[in-house]
């Protein structure tokens, strides 16, 4: 049998059709569906895309897009859940309708290490759209601020000398770390894209029953619970990343949700 691969999600939706026996169709179309979707959605050739998007009025074809990748996620994950074709499809009755029956571990496992992979993703574009709000909050405070002529209340420190370059420890040490990080998505491929903030407003912000932390995060931490003890180690790992994915993320809402200008339009409600 050719072995699983969860190094990208898109490795492991293309190793669900070279699986021996072979997996029913039903996976194997559905994962053929959700490669087709994470390409559209994560894949930098979509970059452009995802800045066409930034500025279009919600809801956008990319957050329907997501809202369309969650659920059928979750669906792969219930197929795991539910059983599978144990076989190769062609059995002869009853010799082989328990097989038809066993539970197949592989969609389940694709299903999760998907969840996991989106639920990390929403976490860094959440934060960093957070962080982005934070940024244009100071600097705009900071324009109607008073001036002090003593000069800044947080003294930082910089080099001095004949090869001095004027730049702060601080700043270089954020370069650093800034060059670092472009190197390890540059090194992660497909991990590297974030979604941009009109499409986190129309999928977190919106508290009707289709946003997405009552339409996918629900039901995935009720599958994600029922399935700790599973037989596979793949599985049981994939679930303790999945919960832990899920508690970074609503973590991190509560200040995006504030930040975003559906919140201060409530509010003025």
């Amino acid at each position: 049998s050719h072995p699983m691969d969860f190094s990208t999600p898109s490795r492991s939706l293309q190793s669900l059709s070279r699986r021996n026996p072979p997996l029913p169709a039903e996976v194997v179309d559905l994962g053929a569906r959700l490669l087709e979707l994470h390409v559209r959605l994560f894949t930098a050739e979509n970059e452009a895309a995802a800045e066409d998007a930034e500025q279009a009025t919600a809801p956008t074809r990319e957050a329907r897009d997501c809202e369309e990748y969650g659920r059928l996620i979750l669906t792969m994950v219930e197929l795991g859940v539910a059983g599978g074709d144990g076989g190769d499809g062609d059995g002869d009755g009853a010799r082989n309708s328990n097989q038809a029956r066993k539970l197949r571990w592989e969609p389940l496992a694709v299903g999760l290490h998907l969840a996991n992979d989106y639920l990390e993703r929403l976490g860094r574009s959440v934060s960093a759209a957070s962080v982005e709000s934070a940024a244009s909050a100071a600097m705009a405070a900071n324009a109607d601020a008073t001036a002090y002529f003593e000069g800044p209340r947080v003294p930082t420190l910089t080099a001095v000398g004949p090869a001095s370059t004027g730049i702060t420890h601080a700043a270089a040490a954020s370069g650093g770390e800034a060059t670092a990080g472009n190197k390890r998505s540059a090194a992660s491929g497909d991990a590297s894209a974030l979604l941009p903030r009109s499409v986190l407003t129309a999928l977190l912000v919106d508290d009707s029953s289709s946003a997405l932390p009552a339409a996918f995060c629900q039901p995935l931490l009720s599958l994600a619970q029922s399935n700790l003890e599973h037989s596979e180690p793949r599985v049981r790992s994939l679930v303790a990343r999945v919960v832990g994915s899920h508690a970074r993320l609503a973590t991190l809402l509560p200040a995006f949700i504030v930040s975003s200008p559906n919140a201060d339009a409530d509010a003025s409600e």
